[in-house]
């Protein structure tokens, strides 16, 4: 069964964290959204903030402390799987830009001879350079030898997705 990523949001509309939603066995592209979810991921939240969707988008909204009370910033796997869920959602809708369901039935094209078979691999190729070009930020933010980048910094960092000639 296909899953995705989906933000869990309290009662309030503030992001809690992420869960899998599947998509519906009698409905191709529909997806049974577990309760509280929505299908959009937050950008990477910064330290002292919380994301909280209005309806339409995430909001980033400060959160004020007290002032003895320390900050903790995220932790690296915290950061690790914020990015991670960033460039997955990139992937996806790379993948459904082309007519792809989602990256990993784009990828999976690859394996098997026919009209999809060149845009597989080809965008199995790019998956694979993209999650080592964000392993590589990751390792050189986690080493302090770079500041984070923001999100959209991020992304920008990736290497552009060349689509084969062909059927699409």
């Amino acid at each position: 069964m296909t899953q995705k990523q989906v933000s869990q949001l309290d009662a309030s509309g503030h992001f809690v964290g992420l869960t899998s939603a599947d998509e519906s066995p009698l409905e191709p592209g529909v997806w049974l959204l577990p309760a509280g979810t929505i299908e959009f991921i937050p950008p990477a939240i910064p330290p002292d903030s919380v994301a909280r969707w209005d309806g339409s988008r995430f909001v980033i909204e400060a959160v004020e402390r007290e002032a003895d009370l320390p900050v903790v910033p995220p932790s690296p796997a915290e950061l690790q799987a914020q990015y991670t869920a960033l460039l997955d959602v990139h992937l996806d809708s790379t993948a459904q830009a082309r007519g792809f369901d989602n990256r990993i039935t784009c990828a999976m094209r690859a394996g098997y001879p026919g009209p999809f078979q060149a845009d597989g691999a080809a965008f199995g190729q790019w998956m694979d350079a993209c999650y080592l070009a964000g392993r590589q930020v990751m390792a050189d933010v986690m080493a302090g030898a770079r500041p984070m980048p923001t999100p959209e910094e991020f992304l920008a960092e990736l290497p552009p997705m060349v689509w084969p000639e062909g059927p699409m």
